[in-house]
């Protein structure tokens, strides 16, 4: 659990959140209650090459007024919108990513001034060698941080998807399954006893998948999720009602 230094990112208790990080041996690696502020995370990547994956994660309504105040004053120039209402999910987002640099010895003017944001593209950074993505679902914000090199120098992907109120999504999940997942995969899904909770978490990797590589979502969709899988390395993120999954 992170608190920001001095800022206080705390709220009375509005509901019993809590978060689990899987391993794709299903092992329990992480729990983090998101309803007490911005929470942190180290997922082990290879213990072998010193590579690991940094996750925040909180739920904006738990965030107090001021304490969005002060996010949207300290915000990263290049993130900011001119939208209204106030978007808290996305000033979130800065803050936590903010945080995570902060954490890895980065200041926060290094980080405004290094953050690229063009329109239609994913954002990144110009020299600090870090990759980072982002996911929101309703009022739950998530970050995943990972090195853009190996020690080997081989480039690191990395991409997060976080979907919640899975129970109230009335979807017809046999026939989306067969507009855009595999053969295999959607007699999964017909077959399935919950076929909105199995298309969730097959939908969510294929999202994590897409930004991690960068390829369009229809190419996302042609992919075999248990191939894939099995040449990378994933972390999956449950808890009530919500799934994520981080790819890298």
């Amino acid at each position: 659990m992170r608190s920001g230094g001095s800022k206080t990112h705390r709220k009375k208790q509005q509901k019993d959140r809590k978060i689990h990080i899987f391993d794709q041996n299903k092992r329990c690696i992480a729990s983090l209650d998101v309803t007490q502020g911005i929470a942190e995370a180290e997922l082990i990547v290879s213990s072998e090459k010193g590579l690991s994956v940094l996750f925040y994660v909180c739920d904006t309504e738990c965030i107090p007024k001021d304490t969005i105040a002060e996010w949207e004053k300290d915000e990263i120039p290049s993130r900011k919108r001119a939208s209204s209402p106030l978007d808290v999910p996305h000033l979130a987002a800065g803050e936590m990513l903010q945080l995570a640099m902060e954490h890895l010895g980065y200041g926060r003017e290094r980080v405004k001034k290094d953050y690229i944001a063009m329109k239609g593209e994913k954002p990144y950074f110009d020299t600090i060698p870090f990759e980072f993505s982002i996911s929101h679902s309703h009022s739950l914000v998530a970050l995943a941080l990972v090195a853009k090199e190996t020690e080997e120098g081989d480039e690191n992907r990395l991409g997060i998807d976080i979907e919640t109120d899975i129970s109230g999504r009335h979807i017809n999940a046999g026939r989306m399954a067969s507009r855009f997942f595999t053969e295999t995969e959607e007699r999964k899904i017909r077959e399935s006893e919950c076929p909105v909770l199995d298309f969730m978490k097959i939908w969510v990797i294929k999202e994590a998948w897409m930004k991690a590589d960068k390829i369009p979502l229809s190419e996302a969709f042609s992919m075999d999720v248990k191939e894939k899988l099995s040449k990378r390395k994933a972390f999956y993120i449950e808890g009530d009602d919500l799934l994520g999954v981080i790819v890298v």
